[in-house]
């Protein structure tokens, strides 16, 4: 849960550290006055902080307090993206809360560009490098940006494996 004092929303996080250390979008807490986030598998929350964000390429990584024993994200290794490369896409359509959907796709593009904005076409920004995926439309739109003024999110690791 994202609190930014007069609103709430909600995003999506990975598990990176078993005591705690989320990856997630910067988009997700900028603004943020409070960070709740949620083990949807455990069913307990935590209150996070900000450990550090890069608006330029929209991560940012939170710590839980008193977290631990939690399932991290098992990562690929490879480092080079390929069309035809399998993933799964995970996040928090619409920014409502409740349990992250997941949809699986390949990667059908690389280095795109996209002019992104609010739902209320205000706040453009332009997105360079992006990996395009033919995951579910639904999912597709998970993090989409909302600015509301609080927010929730939902945290779990997602197992991945290097395609064959």
């Amino acid at each position: 849960m994202l609190d930014y004092g007069t609103a709430e929303a909600a995003g999506t996080g990975v598990v990176l550290t078993s005591v705690g250390e989320v990856l997630t979008n910067n988009h997700v807490i900028d603004g943020a006055t409070k960070i709740t986030a949620t083990d949807v598998a455990a069913g307990r929350s935590y209150a996070a902080t900000v450990v550090g964000t890069d608006p330029t390429d929209d991560v940012a990584v939170l710590r839980l307090s008193g977290a631990s024993g939690l399932a991290t994200a098992r990562l690929a290794t490879d480092t080079k993206v390929a069309v035809g490369d399998a993933v799964t896409a995970v996040g928090n359509a619409a920014g409502k809360g409740g349990t992250p959907t997941a949809a699986t796709g390949r990667v059908v593009g690389l280095g795109r560009d996209i002019t992104a904005s609010d739902e209320n076409g205000t706040g453009a920004e332009r997105l360079s490098g992006l990996i395009q995926v033919d995951a579910s439309r639904a999912v597709a739109r998970l993090d989409a940006p909302e600015r509301r003024r609080t927010a929730t999110s939902s945290v779990g690791s997602v197992p991945t494996t290097d395609p064959a």
